[in-house]
């Protein structure tokens, strides 16, 4: 199922905004200002002066709804001042938005979504099968497993152990890098010598855009020893330590969040 293209950091909520605009106007339909103030309820959920800002412009959210008119996903009317209305396409495409988990997501965004999911299940299973006589067996396994609260903490589980195993590699490398490198200067290599056998053993992410012969001799000498031993070790003790110890933490919480 193709997503809606609206910006990484606001899809989530514009799709529960345009969910709850619909099932609480289902049957007179549904204006720009409910999903505006919708938006604006979520998004407060969410404040925090320290984490992302969620605010959204009104140009954002019609781009939003002109999106789905376009896609025929939602029905908008002719008046002065339109009033939409969500075909089941269009639902289930949005609550697909909600239950999709993105490595370029915020680590907070998958509590407002279990949120959602566990709290308003019935209500957006209802809000698709209410306008069907009968919903197809594939349909509702679908809905099942979109709506289902332990399958999204799941993905997002996936999504950081595999950070965490990343990151674990890489601390692990640098230190080892850094035993390499003390080992052979300490054996009286020079510093070219030592930086051609760490650049063969331990290549970087970015080797194939600046290989590291070439990176350090770009840096001040003053820090070129630094960089390939102290400051190595350091990043790989106070850098990504910390930060493997960050994604443990959001794992464990992970794992109370369901229990």
């Amino acid at each position: 199922m193709r997503k809606l293209s609206a910006s990484h950091q606001f899809r989530v909520f514009l799709a529960t905004s345009v969910c709850a605009s619909h099932i609480n106007h289902q049957i007179n339909g549904f204006r720009q200002k409910d999903v505006k103030f919708y938006t604006e309820l979520f998004t407060n959920w969410m404040e925090c002066h320290l984490g992302q800002n969620y605010q959204m412009q009104n140009t954002q959210i019609q781009r939003y709804l002109d999106q789905l008119v376009a896609r025929q996903l939602l029905s908008k009317s002719k008046n002065d001042i339109p009033v939409y209305h969500c075909k089941n396409s269009g639902l289930l495409e949005l609550i697909s938005s909600i239950a999709e988990v993105r490595d370029d997501d915020p680590l907070e965004m998958i509590f407002f979504q279990f949120h959602v999911l566990e709290l308003y299940h019935d209500l957006l299973f209802n809000s698709v099968s209410q306008n069907m006589l009968e919903l197809p067996h594939s349909l509702r396994i679908e809905l099942k497993y979109l709506l289902d609260s332990k399958v999204l903490i799941e993905k997002q589980k996936v999504r950081i152990k595999k950070e965490i195993e990343k990151l674990t590699v890489r601390k692990n490398e640098t230190l080892e890098m850094v035993q390499t490198a003390e080992k052979l200067l300490k054996e009286g290599k020079s510093f070219e010598t030592t930086i051609k056998v760490i650049e063969k053993t331990f290549p970087y992410q970015l080797n194939n855009q600046l290989n590291m012969s070439a990176l350090f001799k770009k840096l001040n000498p003053a820090i070129q020893k630094a960089e390939l031993t102290t400051n190595a070790n350091i990043r790989a003790r106070k850098l990504w330590a910390p930060l493997i110890q960050h994604y443990q933490d959001h794992l464990n919480r992970l794992e109370v969040l369901h229990s």
